[in-house]
């Protein structure tokens, strides 16, 4: 099983071990797990709410 881009990058950046390959490769993965989709998903639910609410 596969685990998540966070799961094998998030401890190296938040605690500051990482190089700008390192921070490269997981912006490429998130990248290849469709986050901008995701985040696309996001917005559109945000705006609608934001809409709805007069926000």
């Amino acid at each position: 099983m596969q685990y998540s881009v966070n799961d094998q990058y998030l401890r190296t950046i938040t605690n500051g071990c990482y190089t700008d390959e390192v921070y490269d490769n997981y912006l490429a993965a998130l990248a290849t797990a469709d986050l901008d989709v995701y985040l696309a998903a996001f917005q559109d639910q945000l705006d609608a709410w934001k809409a709805a609410n007069g926000k």
